[in-house]
């Protein structure tokens, strides 16, 4: 297997600073998520690994072996680096069979044909494709189209395979199949992945760890699933990942209050001494996840419910909070129990755990970023 490392890397397009000394290192035999919106670098970075792009600075290695470094005039041409490359669109060759297809990478490396056979042999029975070796990709459904591209990857390289944004063009139900399936073949070979997306439910399912890239092209966090989710280094962590409500607050003469067009509406059992603790602003947000709000009859704060959207493991409630819309998720079995809302009914809310920001900052107390209300 293979681990990856880059070193104060950075890539300019002409003027443009793409990202700047980006440093990251994937671990032997993980799954690596690179998550972040459109266009912040992601692509960029991976290309750069594999050779097809030259970073302005930095140095990237494969296990020990230096594969570009600026300063040192070293970039190892691309064929040479051994990656196995899954893109979005598959790049199956339609007038190529399924074996035809994952020939080619052992053709081109000049592989003796009767090896060929075993090593295709062998690359189909991981995919679970081996009865498939002659359809043409015209006879495939989407999901086999990417199992083949997998496999071809597999048959380049069985250290490193990077996949970009490998199942964002799959239906929903293939898409929660082709996870299952990744995560089984690197299971039973071992093999590390990087993982392009910008899917943030994909990566948690799938990824060991996520690194979490902001517009800027900087990786803010790297971290597995449930530290992300429960501690973000940042808003945008925060808000990029899961889903999220946000509430302005404002703080005067030790009272907490969330604010209003008009009106601000006083938070009566605010965590004033903590909120202190972080901030002297007076002027602040809350976040908080849709489920960490919780229905109470004795919560002085009242909303009112818009809608209620059940989804088969919990409910969807969308409250009105004065001028406010939040999200609160209820799990079915909760719900069922403390009886289902209709729309127009009147409930108290609490907010059970929060995290404070300063107006579009970056998070108020880093060391502990949970806050109990």
């Amino acid at each position: 297997m293979a681990s990856v490392t880059f070193n104060n890397v950075s890539f300019n397009f002409g003027n443009k600073k793409v990202f700047s000394n980006l440093s990251l290192e994937v671990k032997d035999g993980e799954i690596l998520g690179i998550v972040g919106p459109g266009s912040c670098g992601k692509t960029t970075l991976i290309r750069c690994l594999a050779g097809l792009l030259n970073p302005s600075s930095g140095e990237i290695l494969i296990d020990d072996q230096i594969v570009f470094s600026h300063d040192k005039h070293i970039s190892i041409k691309p064929e040479k680096r051994k990656i196995g490359m899954v893109f979005q669109d598959y790049a199956v060759w339609p007038h190529k069979s399924v074996s035809k297809n994952i020939e080619y990478p052992l053709a081109k490396h000049k592989i003796a044909k009767s090896e060929r056979e075993k090593i295709i042999a062998h690359a189909l029975k991981q995919v679970r494709m081996s009865s498939y070796a002659n359809y043409m990709p015209a006879q495939l459904s989407g999901g086999q189209q990417q199992r083949v591209a997998i496999a071809r990857a597999l048959v380049s390289s069985k250290k490193l395979i990077v996949m970009d944004e490998p199942i964002t063009n799959l239906d929903a139900k293939l898409r929660e199949e082709m996870i299952e399936e990744i995560r089984q073949i690197q299971h039973d070979l071992g093999t590390t992945i990087i993982y392009i997306t910008h899917d943030q439910e994909a990566a948690l399912k799938l990824c060991d760890r996520i690194a979490i890239m902001q517009q800027d092209g900087k990786i803010v966090q790297v971290a597995n699933d449930e530290t992300i989710i429960k501690q973000p280094a940042n808003r945008f962590v925060f808000e990029f990942i899961g889903v999220s409500n946000f509430i302005p607050l404002i703080v005067n003469a030790e009272k907490v209050y969330i604010k209003q067009p008009k009106q601000n509406i006083l938070w009566p059992d605010a965590p004033i001494d903590e909120i202190l603790q972080l901030t002297k602003a007076n002027s602040l947000d809350m976040g908080i996840r849709p489920l960490d709000i919780v229905f109470s009859d004795n919560s002085p704060l009242k909303a009112t419910v818009k809608s209620v959207v059940f989804l088969g493991n919990q409910y969807n409630y969308f409250v009105r909070l004065g001028d406010l819309e939040l999200r609160v998720q209820v799990s079915t079995l909760d719900a069922l129990k403390q009886g289902i809302f209709s729309e127009g009914q009147e409930v108290g809310i609490k907010f059970a755990k929060a995290v404070y920001y300063p107006s579009n900052s970056v998070l108020l107390d880093k060391e502990n970023a949970t806050c109990e209300a």
